[in-house]
This record gives C-alpha cells, structure tokens and sequence, in this order.
C-alpha cells in the first residue's frame, strides 16, 4: 500500500489494474515490460523524466484465500508512444481503490500537525494535503450497519470488531476513520444502555515505509508447489474478517 502510495504522491497519477490468475502474472508482467520497459534504475527513471516521458510501476499483491493476484500499472505524465494501448484512469478523479475496504484520495493535513514541519523561513516540509489511504464510504456505511446490529447483542460481536479495526494499515486516513468509529461504537452502546467493550487507547500508526517485497517468481514457484493460498497462517479467518474489516494487509510483493 505504501509503495503505491509513494507512487502517485510522486506523480503517478493515472493507472490500470485488475486480478490476474498466478499462472498468468509473469505474462502479464512480461507483456508490460516489452511496452514499458518496467526494471528501470532510479537513474533511468530520472532520465526520462528530464526528457519529459512517462514513468511506470507495476505492483501485485496476493488476494487472501485465492491463488490470483491484484495488480495495478501506475505512470506519470509525460509522453510515450503506447501510451493509447491502455485505457488509463486518474487517481486524482477516480479513486483507486485497495481490494476491498481502501481507497486512495488526497485530505488536508492538520494545521497544528503541520506546523511541526514549519522551517525557520516559513516554508513547510510537509504541503496542506496529502496522499492517504481512507475507508470507502460504502465500507463506511456497512461497518456501522454492523456495529448498530452488534450492540443489540450481548455477544463477542463487537470485540471482534473492535479487534478487526485494531489491525487496519496505520494510513492517516485510515486513522481517523477507525477513530470515528470508535466513537459511534461507544455511542451506540450509550444509547442501548449496555456496557461498551474496551476500546484500544492507541490506533495502528504507520511507519511511512514500503513494506517489504517479494519477486513474482517466488510466488509462483510457491503456487506450482502445491500452496492452495497465500496465507496459510490465516486459514479458516477470511469470512470473520470480510464480516468485520480485513486482515492486515501491510505488506505487498512489486
């Protein structure tokens, strides 16, 4: 999530993607190369944004309980001569969304945050916004359907919950929706009469590192090996965690 992030903030602002079988990502990736010559050094890359021409990334990331992969081609601006081979969106104008509770967006920064990056000139090391993964609104939405279903029940529901918002990405956005719905959960227990479970003091932060990444070929040496899905550790878990929020997704494979 990171590493995408990065990305656009740096001007990567259009982008394709999709899901693509283990079996197929080496040709995709393969066919992008040969348009885009993706393996580029930061040399490379700084080359041909001096002389005006887009720049690109691919990023996967495995799909919990599946053996496919979410992939996503960002570029800059600037000029190529396949550029019309894709049909591009702008993150700028349409978000681009993690799968499948996140999205990409820009949000202004916190005056009195902000003001910790003033420079003795005045200047700001840190601009009024900035790029920040956030909640979908429809992901929003069906959390609090959840959360007012759960307090109706004296049941481990809302711990569940609770401990699912515990593990998303640290992302500011991120953040400040686990925040708020912190607070509806303790509302919504206040207006039940019924005792809220302990809610955490402390909310995931996020370091601002890439996570880090594995090169395709180990992953689909691990498919042909026999893997069923990616996360072993975690079998069994999917269905609690697409009924609360999403297992921690901090990590990527580029």
């Amino acid at each position: 999530m990171n590493a995408i992030k990065f990305a656009v903030a740096r001007g990567a602002f259009f982008y394709i993607g999709g899901l693509v079988p283990v079996d197929r990502a080496l040709a995709l990736a393969n066919r992008f190369h040969e348009r885009y010559d993706l393996p580029q050094s930061v040399g490379a890359r700084e080359h041909r944004r001096r002389r005006g021409q887009a720049r690109f990334s691919l990023h996967f990331w495995p799909r919990e309980n599946t053996l496919a992969l979410d992939w996503w081609l960002l570029r800059s601006e600037g000029s190529h001569p396949l550029l019309r081979m894709e049909t591009w969106r702008d993150a700028r104008e349409d978000r681009l969304v993690w799968p499948w509770w996140f999205e990409l967006c820009q949000l202004p920064v916190d005056p009195a945050l902000r003001a910790r990056y003033r420079l003795p000139d005045g200047e700001f090391r840190i601009a009024s916004h900035t790029w920040t993964w956030r909640m979908s609104l429809a992901e929003l939405d069906r959390l609090r359907i959840l959360i007012r279903h759960a307090a109706q029940h004296r049941d481990d529901r809302l711990p569940q919950l609770i401990r699912s918002l515990q593990l998303c990405p640290g992302d500011r956005g991120i953040r400040g929706d686990v925040h708020r719905l912190y607070r509806y959960i303790g509302s919504q227990c206040a207006k039940r009469k019924v005792t809220a479970p302990v809610i955490p003091s402390t909310i995931r932060w996020s370091t601002g590192k890439r996570g880090p990444s594995l090169p395709l070929s180990s992953l689909i040496r691990r498919a042909e090996s026999g893997a069923t899905h990616w996360f072993p550790e975690r079998s069994g878990t999917a269905s609690e965690s697409r009924d609360t929020v999403s297992s921690n997704p901090t990590t990527g494979v580029i």
